[in-house]
């Protein structure tokens, strides 16, 4: 089970297997575990939940969190927009653009620090 897997919510009407089947089964392992740990990091550093991050609340606290989410996994990984748009619930490629481009300006320092988060947990699989 990837890390991504088991971040799934119980409560969506799919079991967790069927739906991070659904979310991450075009994705390589080791890319949807690196997408897990920076929803993870992301959700720690703003108290909001997984599912929260990939819903489809646009609160501020909400949005500030899925877009640097969107920016972590756009650093952390070699996926396109449209790839993190099917991550991120099957928003818009331009929407991750503009999410993207918004944390890189606005909330860089958060991005570092989930990046940081992610490239330390990896070094010590």
């Amino acid at each position: 089970m990837s890390g991504l897997e088991r971040l799934v919510c119980p409560h969506c009407g799919l079991s967790p297997d069927e739906r991070s089947r659904a979310v991450v089964s075009w994705l390589a392992p080791a890319v949807a575990d690196r997408v897990a740990a920076v929803l993870l990091a992301v959700s720690r550093r703003f108290g909001v939940t997984v599912e929260t991050i990939l819903g489809p609340d646009r609160t501020g606290h909400v949005a500030r969190a899925r877009q640097v989410a969107e920016g972590a996994v756009w650093r952390v990984t070699d996926l396109s927009y449209p790839d993190i748009g099917r991550v991120f619930g099957g928003r818009h490629h331009t929407t991750i653009l503009a999410g993207v481009r918004k944390a890189e300006a606005v909330y860089p320092s958060d991005i570092g620090v989930v990046v940081a988060a992610v490239e330390k947990e990896n070094t010590h699989d």
